[in-house]
């Protein structure tokens, strides 16, 4: 079986991966799993997660793709591209593009460049904040 291994900014995509998605594309023979952006750890091993910190991001990702050589898995991100981190690679050049599509793209090919352009790596950014999407479809979702 294929696996699909979701880093994700905090609860809300945490709990639509585990809820929706995973249920949904079981059906097509992959098994889904999130994992939160871990943004620090106490001293007692306790982990905070969620954040938009692109050390943070790109620390996780890096941390979850070396340990997958499975050529079943692949990871993804499940990110908005609105709150772009500010210490995110080129996020000037980034935010100036109007087109929020062509900015997406852009944003997701940074990500695989940064982390060394894997094919096992498949970012994923949404245009739009994704707690949005959860509320415009609250009823579908139900």
């Amino acid at each position: 079986m294929r696996r699909l291994l979701l880093v994700v900014e905090g609860q809300t995509a945490e709990g639509f991966v585990k809820d929706c998605l995973a249920p949904h594309l079981l059906g097509f023979g992959i098994a889904a799993a999130p994992i939160v952006v871990e943004t620090s750890r106490e001293e007692s091993g306790v982990k905070r997660r969620g954040g938009g910190d692109w050390t943070k991001w790109k620390r996780n990702i890096a941390v979850v793709l070396p340990k997958r050589r499975d050529p079943e898995v692949r990871v993804s991100t499940l990110f908005d591209l609105y709150g772009l981190p500010r210490n995110f690679p080129e996020r000037e050049q980034l935010v100036a593009i109007r087109d929020t599509e062509h900015r997406a793209d852009q944003v997701q090919a940074r990500i695989a460049h940064e982390l060394g352009d894997d094919p096992r790596l498949i970012p994923c950014v949404q245009r739009h904040e994704f707690e949005a999407l959860v509320l415009a479809a609250l009823d579908d979702l139900a």
